[in-house]
């Protein structure tokens, strides 16, 4: 059993968007960093495991390491990516207007899924509500996708 994260973003029309983000070691981070970010759309990210690649074997080189260190030091940085992968992921996720819904253990993806998609439907924000127009609405009343 693995713990897996559910998100939802709730869209005007049409179905809600679901996301289910593992925890634990992300192989694809691990590998591919930069262009794991890039798949994930975490824009931000990826300028950043850009910048800090080319960054890190420049001051290796200006300190002097040997190419062992070097080589060293790379894994190490990617580890450390891995690790915190999905925990990026799911901020980035945040910040696109995703909430979280439920934390949950399952064996896979298509059961973390099902569960995420179950535990949304018995929330009271997944039922539909009657359209009014924006003049018959309180401000008070507005509910926002994301609070800080």
């Amino acid at each position: 059993m693995r713990e897996w994260t559910i998100l939802v973003r709730e869209r005007p029309t049409g179905d809600p968007v679901l996301v289910a983000v593992p925890s634990g070691f992300c192989w694809g981070a691990f590998l591919f960093q930069a262009f794991w970010a890039l798949y994930r759309k975490a824009w931000f990210t990826a300028l950043v495991l850009l910048i800090f690649g080319m960054l890190v074997p420049l001051a290796g080189e200006v300190a002097g390491l040997a190419p062992g260190a070097m080589v060293v030091l790379q894994i190490a940085t990617a580890i450390i990516m891995a690790l915190g992968a999905n925990e990026v992921r799911i901020a980035e996720l945040h910040l696109r207007r995703y909430r979280t819904i439920a934390i949950l253990e399952a064996g896979n993806l298509d059961e973390a899924e099902l569960q995420g998609f179950t535990r949304w439907l018995s929330t009271p924000e997944a039922m539909p509500q009657a359209s009014t127009s924006l003049a018959e609405t309180p401000p008070a009343a507005a509910n926002p996708l994301w609070q800080p």
